[in-house]
């Protein structure tokens, strides 16, 4: 099972592959293939349940005509991780909704925020404050640099930003691809989106619109980002082509997207 800051995730099979649930996110995430994800947003919410149709050729929800595709049924993210659900929305997993679209964000989360407190997350125990003005996440105390998001390099249509880290020092780096091999001491790093991040940052709008926003992205309890080996990275596979020495630097402020 994959383990989160401080707890191991749920798993579910489908057809002969296991997904992680992780309800922080609202999303089913490959086992060992951390950028194949599937989002609770993209299935049927019956209410009751979730469903969609499963390629298990693409390990996805496919958006054409599939010759192998299964019918899933999924029982609502309270019952699937009550715990995870208790975390996310800070209350006890007694006074959990019986259905998801009844989860509220936490009203002291959003007072503070409201009253200019920026949100938190935490990469490998390590507190950040989340400053989507700036594009920058800073660590709350010690030396570490700001990790900066214009660096990051978003997975599309994954809501992810993805950076690497040198897992010795915690300090981002750049990795090419023009290498044969990984290099040592280096973790990729997955952040969610700037709306999981931060979703009270949008300029101009109403509190209705905030408070709508908020359902669909909450601020949370004990926000982390998922930390994984670098072998497990597109950037991995990009490398099995290609001969040389890796050579990495610091994080620079391109942007890029993946796809997967």
């Amino acid at each position: 099972m994959e383990k989160n800051e401080s707890r191991q995730l749920p798993e579910i099979k489908l057809g002969e592959t296991f997904f992680v649930i992780d309800v922080a996110f609202a999303e089913l995430r490959e086992k060992n293939n951390p950028l194949n994800i599937i989002l609770f947003k993209d299935m049927e919410d019956h209410g009751t349940h979730y469903s969609f149709n499963y390629d298990q050729q693409l390990k996805t929800i496919p958006f054409m005509d599939s010759l192998d595709t299964i019918p899933v049924r999924l029982e609502q993210m309270v019952v699937l991780d009550p715990e995870g659900m208790a975390i996310k929305y800070g209350i006890m997993k007694e006074d959990l909704p019986i259905r998801d679209s009844d989860c509220r964000c936490d009203m002291e989360l959003i007072r503070a925020r409201i009253g200019g407190t920026l949100p938190s997350i935490k990469i490998k125990g390590i507190e950040f404050c989340v400053d989507i003005r700036n594009e920058e996440l800073r660590p709350q105390s010690g030396a570490l640099e700001s990790i900066k998001l214009l660096a990051c390099e978003e997975v599309a249509g994954k809501e992810k930003l993805v950076f690497f880290l040198n897992s010795v020092t915690n300090e981002p780096i750049k990795v090419t691809a023009d290498a044969g091999e990984l290099p040592a001491d280096v973790e990729m790093v997955v952040l969610p989106s700037r709306k999981w991040l931060d979703p009270c940052i949008a300029p101009g709008k109403s509190l209705a619109d905030e408070l709508d926003t908020l359902r669909d992205y909450p601020l949370q309890h004990g926000l982390a980002a998922r930390v994984y080996p670098i072998d497990q990275s597109l950037l991995a596979k990009k490398m099995q082509d290609n001969v040389g020495e890796p050579t990495y630097q610091k994080s620079t402020g391109e942007r890029k997207k993946l796809r997967v």
